[in-house]
């Protein structure tokens, strides 16, 4: 898989004069594959890599445990970790559009 990707980079130029690239990270199985992948490769590219989490405020429990995950992984793998914190439902109520939208 890492070589897949690293392939793609090479062939489109995705990180031609690229120096650094921000993540967005759920803590699902896709978005934590991706910045696994990147992690491993940051030092190939001579890039700084920055993980981003928006905790939407929806799922309670769950989504503070997605977000400690993707926190601890960042730490682990030395990565700049960005959280955003919003309350979505609030602000759904507030202007009257479905959470979905608003997140």
């Amino acid at each position: 898989m890492i070589c897949k990707v690293k392939n793609t980079i090479d062939e489109s130029g995705l990180l031609t004069d690229v120096r650094t690239v921000a993540v967005g990270v759920s803590g699902g199985a896709d978005s934590m594959c991706l910045l696994h992948i990147l992690s491993s490769l940051k030092d190939d590219y001579g890039i700084i890599l920055k993980a981003v989490h928006v905790n939407h405020n929806i799922r309670g429990a769950e989504a503070e445990r997605d977000q400690e995950f993707v926190r601890d992984f960042c730490r682990i793998h030395e990565i700049e970790f960005h959280l955003f914190s919003e309350n979505v439902p609030e602000l759904a109520e507030g202007t009257g559009i479905g959470l979905e939208e608003c997140g």
